[in-house]
């Protein structure tokens, strides 16, 4: 048997759409999944892996954030990806030391003080990859 598997990062807000043949399809969380038949779940592991290893040299965590977002929103992205808690002093240092964030005069309201709002600057993303600056968190 062969299978073919592609990975995608879709909000899980998102409708569920599936054909007659997956009428029973549903979203998981990862380390909640249901047992796969087969290699599957091997399968959806190195998916994961990739996922996790894109984090050091691509934009993906930042694909998924709004283009407005705090920097707990930003830490979040990067837990849930891999799998456990990052140190918030450690994260916002290392944020702040590769210049990649623009702070903004916008504030959100919401928990215990407004959080300041930060914008992803491509750019300067990019200037570090061609350097051979990875982003490991």
């Amino acid at each position: 048997m062969i299978t073919v598997a592609y990975f995608a990062l879709i909000s899980a807000d998102r409708p569920l759409r599936a054909g007659t043949d997956a009428a029973e399809a549903e979203w998981w969380v990862m380390d909640q999944l249901p047992t796969l038949a087969f290699d599957h779940a091997m399968i959806v592991n190195y998916a994961l892996e990739r996922l996790r290893n894109k984090l050091e040299y691509t934009t993906v965590g930042f694909q998924l954030l709004p283009e407005k977002f705090t920097l707990t929103e930003l830490q979040e992205v990067y837990e849930a990806i891999l799998g456990k808690q990052l140190d918030k002093r450690n994260f916002r240092r290392k944020l702040s030391l590769l210049k990649i964030l623009k702070p903004l005069p916008e504030y959100r309201r919401g928990g215990q003080r407004p959080a300041q709002l930060y914008r992803f600057v491509a750019a300067r993303f990019e200037k570090l990859k061609d350097k051979g600056i990875l982003f490991p968190f």
